[in-house]
């Protein structure tokens, strides 16, 4: 089995996530990664908004999807790669405009073709919306 990813080159993996148009347009930020977990953020405002003021369910669920990748990108050998077998998510509360949104990631198990990592968005320590993922682990 080959070795994870360098530090440098897991930074380098997330710096090309955080660079995609999707995740520009709202503002992703890495703030940490290591040892399966990540932490992330956003901006909640723009583009990200519905009307009301809230953040939209869809972008939420969408910048979730790189803290999940993130953290498991930390664990996975350097010769595997993954992408979403299956996701889902329980809305708690509204993120509301301007809100502070730190985005977490942390792998649960790892197997040889499939890992499950939860995410979580969460606004000044509580809760607004869970993930749960089932990751494929395929060649690089």
């Amino acid at each position: 089995m080959t070795a994870p990813r360098t530090a440098e080159e897991q930074a380098r993996v997330f710096q090309t996530f955080i660079d995609l148009p999707s995740h520009k347009l709202f503002g992703l930020k890495l703030i940490s990664f290591g040892d399966g977990q990540s932490r992330l953020s956003f901006d909640t405002d723009g583009a990200a908004l519905v009307p009301g003021g809230y953040v939209h369910g869809g972008v939420s669920s969408l910048l979730m999807e790189p803290a999940a990748m993130t953290a498991l990108v930390t664990q996975l050998a350097a010769d595997k790669w993954t992408v979403t077998s299956a996701s889902e998510y329980r809305m708690l509360r509204a993120v509301p405009k301007g809100a502070e949104a730190i985005l977490e990631g942390r792998v649960v198990r790892i197997g040889r073709h499939l890992a499950h990592v939860d995410a979580a968005l969460t606004v000044n320590g509580v809760p607004h919306v869970e993930g749960r993922y089932v990751k494929s682990i395929i060649p690089a």
